[in-house]
């Protein structure tokens, strides 16, 4: 039987740093290589944000980076804003536990929960839409 644990991390360890060493590189090309993973700020994200990895039989396969914030409107109103969900091919069911971590988390300790979909997302609007999100915004890059 295949067993799935979510962690989350506050501090980096030798665990996430090897499979970021194993899986950045493909990760990059995802994205036009456009990423120097030398620069990552891994104490910053767990320590101030919420840094999730699931693992698939003791295995890390997957993380979703979140930031908590206040809304600029009204200070008091929280909102957890999803930076970065990855999880590697075969990974079975990773990409939903994290997603359902994410969102359990954000209703604890949060206000409003912002998600997102990119051109590497598999997830459908539909889906988001039957989980309760509506769609908010859309956003543009201009790459300098």
């Amino acid at each position: 039987m295949i067993t799935y644990r979510i962690e989350r991390l506050r501090e980096p360890t030798e665990e996430l740093l090897e499979f970021i060493k194993r899986e950045a590189p493909e990760l990059n090309k995802r994205f036009g290589s456009k990423f120097n993973f030398e620069n990552v700020n891994l104490k910053l994200m767990t320590e101030k944000g919420l840094f999730l990895v699931c693992k698939r039989d003791g295995e890390i396969r997957g993380w979703l980076i979140a930031f908590m914030n206040a809304s600029p409107f009204d200070t008091n109103v929280k909102i957890l804003q999803q930076q970065s969900l990855f999880v590697i091919p075969d990974s079975g069911r990773t990409a939903y536990h994290l997603f359902k971590n994410f969102i359990d988390i954000g209703k604890e300790e949060a206000d409003h929960i912002i998600t997102m979909l990119t051109s590497q997302t598999n997830i459908k609007p539909s889906t988001l839409n039957s989980m309760g999100f509506k769609e908010l915004e859309t956003l543009y890059c201009l790459e300098i």
